[in-house]
This record gives C-alpha cells, sequence and structure tokens, in this order.
C-alpha cells in the first residue's frame, strides 16, 4: 500500500488510485513493507525528459470512506472484499480519524469478507474521531462491488443514509463524542438484504416490540446508539413480540435476520 500526506499535512491515508490521481513532483510518499525482505522498484525508462515514470497500486474490490472539512481531504479509510487489512498510523496522535477496530487493532484499510458466506449480508462498525468540533463530509465511492445494499447507519443521531441513492452525508462532530459512530449495512455476493424496502416490519406497544412482519424462525437484535447489541431474540421462540423491560428510554435500530435476508428498522423506545 501506498500513503501520501493529507489535505491538513498532519497525516496519512492509503493512496485511492495513483494512476487518476498520481504523485506530484516533489510530493513525498510512504510505503509499508509487510515482509522482512520487501523490495520496491522505481521505473526510471532512463530518465528522459518527457518520460513516464509511474507507480502502479493494484485495485481490487473495495468501499472507500473518505472524511473531509472545508473541502479539504482528512482522512481515507478502505474496506477491501477480500485480502488482507492494513493497520492505521498516524503522524498526529490525536489527528481526526476515520478507522475500523477488529481484534484490539485499528485498521485503515480493513476486510470485509473473509468468504463467499460472510459476504452475502454483514455489517462493519466504523470508527470516527474529531480532532476538533465542527462539520465533517463522509463520500462514499465503491470500486468493483455489486452491491444492492449500502446503508451508513449514523449511532449518534439515528440517520440511515442510503449510500447507492447518495453517497454523500454530512454531519457535526464534538471531540468528546465517542468514536463508535458509524455502522456499514451491505449487501455483496449476490445475497438479498431483505432491507431494500422501508416498510417497516415493528412497533412498540405496552412496553412490547411487536412484529408485524411474517418473521418464521427469524432472529431479532436491537442496537443502541453506540452500535452494541443489546438483545437478540429467537422469533421461534419467543414468537412476535419481546419486551422492553430493562432498556433505557431513546433510540434503537431493530434488525431482523431470516438467513441472508436482513431488514432493519429504526425505532424509539419512550
Amino acid at each position: 500500500e501506498v500513503y501520501r500526506m493529507n489535505g491538513t499535512k498532519d497525516n496519512l491515508i492509503v493512496c485511492s488510485d495513483l494512476t487518476t490521481d498520481p504523485l506530484k513532483p516533489g510530493e513525498g510518499f510512504f510505503v509499508k513493507a509487510t515482509g522482512e525482505d520487501a523490495t520496491i522498484t522505481f521505473n526510471d525508462n532512463g530518465g528522459a525528459k518527457g518520460s513516464e515514470r509511474s507507480l502502479s497500486l493494484s485495485k481490487g474490490a473495495a468501499i472507500q470512506m473518505e472524511i473531509r472539512q472545508d473541502d479539504l481531504l482528512i482522512d481515507r479509510l478502505i474496506l477491501k472484499n477480500a485480502g488482507e487489512p492494513l493497520e492505521k498510523f498516524t503522524l498526529k496522535e490525536y489527528g481526526t480519524r476515520i478507522y475500523v477496530t477488529e481484534g484490539g487493532q485499528d485498521w485503515a484499510v480493513a476486510v470485509l469478507c473473509r468468504d463467499a458466506m460472510h459476504c452475502v449480508s454483514t455489517e462493519t462498525p466504523v470508527n470516527f474521531k474529531a480532532a476538533k468540533n465542527g462539520t465533517y463530509t463522509l463520500t462514499v465511492n465503491v470500486e468493483n462491488m455489486d452491491l444492492d445494499y449500502l446503508h451508513l447507519i449514523d449511532n449518534i443521531t439515528g440517520a440511515d443514509v442510503d449510500l447507492l441513492a447518495s453517497p454523500t452525508y454530512t454531519f457535526t462532530a464534538k471531540t468528546s463524542d465517542y468514536a463508535s459512530r458509524f455502522r456499514l449495512v451491505f449487501n455483496a455476493g449476490g445475497g438479498s438484504t431483505g432491507s431494500a424496502s422501508d416498510a417497516p416490519f415493528a412497533y412498540i406497544n405496552n412496553g412490547n416490540i411487536v412484529i408485524t412482519a411474517d418473521a418464521g424462525d427469524a432472529t431479532l437484535q436491537v442496537v443502541d446508539v453506540m452500535g452494541r447489541v443489546v438483545r437478540t431474540v429467537g422469533l421461534s421462540q419467543c414468537g412476535s413480540r419481546t419486551t422492553t423491560t430493562g432498556m433505557p428510554a431513546g433510540m434503537y435500530v431493530l434488525r431482523l435476520i431470516d438467513g441472508d435476508s436482513v431488514r432493519t428498522q429504526k425505532i424509539v423506545i419512550p
């Protein structure tokens, strides 16, 4: 992977495509070696004036997420369809960052699909930490992935953004906000999320979450604004409802999981 400086010159970001956005003359860059005997080769082409000097970056299926503030590119996160993750590192300890945490490690490049079975319908927590209070813009670009469902859930505001319809989301953030800001819910590999329908499938009634959909053997997950699954119930055992007892008032996201089908809905517990 090849890194270059971000717009504010206080962090490093992964280069997205050096063929369309090449390194500028005199621009510094970083390359991270993943092996003890790793090498890098530069094509000099004889040093002739005007000759092409290029550094290629192989591109696979990926979802690229970029954070901007005041039109400056601040940080970038790449979610690859396959391959190896890449550790997140910064030049400034408290810089604004967007990243994925897995296994106690922060990643700048994370892997979405370990195999075909886990690529049908899934969800990935996406962390964001602001270095200063203000307004930020998140832009998503999908490369070489056939997606029919891609939603960003804002765990603080409860916003549910269809990124295939609108790839840009603007939000405000404070340095005091918790890092688990977003969840990315997507469908890849030919499966069907079932979430494409906006029709609600549940409502609150007398201290219960009542499921109106034909759930059968589906599983219901209740997720709080911090992205934590606070309750998981099998509807074949509990029927079409589950109690809200013990759940603090506030906004939650319901996930109705039935095989490869996943439907989501926001709900407010009074």
